[in-house]
């Protein structure tokens, strides 16, 4: 055991290493992100096992999974939409959560796809309200980090309808970041909620619901 646990420690370091580059990495493309780049992240939180307050012991075993997406997006900030505008001299980056949430429990290219399809429709609502302010152009730039977006390579710029569509990936496990954290504090509300009696979870509607 010990002699695996050795074989294992030997390709750490440079895992280790491009692990903290890549997430420097990150946040210095989100503090100097161009005028008409988006950048976000897609990854799948941990599913939510639905609970009743007052459940029998045997429901333990048999309580219904939601699947739970999360994006987290970042972008120019825009007067009529946030509040305040991000000009060049001035730049505001706005960072946003976004929850997708289903009874598909298949975490696939599929799922991560239609995903991708709705935050480029949110881009697109917005893009009205963008070229009102004339500091900054509509979004042309799109990066995204996630694990399941090859199976689209081909079509997604298409499909998305960017003039860029770059991709990048985080070293497995490493990229554990603030969208784990988004989807846990949307999980631990819900519990909460339904130890307290608030609310009744059952299904992903109702998780829909309370969100």
């Amino acid at each position: 055991m010990f002699n695996h646990f050795k074989s294992l420690l030997e390709t750490f370091p440079a895992h280790q290493n491009r692990a903290n580059w890549q997430s420097e990495q990150y946040k210095n493309i989100v503090q100097n992100l161009p005028t008409n780049h988006a950048v976000c992240i897609h990854d799948f939180s941990e599913n939510y096992r639905c609970s009743d307050r007052t459940e029998i012991q045997s429901a333990y075993f048999q309580r219904t999974e939601v699947s739970i997406h999360v994006t987290i997006l970042n972008r120019h900030a825009i007067l009529e939409v946030d509040g305040i505008d991000s000009t060049l001299d001035s730049p505001v980056i706005v960072s946003e959560h976004n929850f997708v949430i289903s009874p598909d429990l298949n975490h696939d290219r599929h799922y991560t796809g239609y995903v991708q399809t709705v935050i480029s429709k949110y881009l697109k609502s917005i893009s009205a309200e963008l070229r009102l302010c004339t500091n900054l152009p509509t979004v042309a730039v799109l990066s995204i980090i996630s694990r399941n977006c090859m199976g689209d390579v081909c079509t997604h710029r298409s499909d998305l309808g960017y003039d860029v569509l770059i991709r990048n990936y985080f070293e497995t496990s490493p990229g554990k970041g603030i969208h784990d954290t988004a989807g846990g504090f949307l999980k631990n509300q819900a519990d909460y909620a339904v130890l307290r009696g608030k609310t009744k979870i059952q299904t992903a509607r109702d998780l829909y619901d309370f969100a």
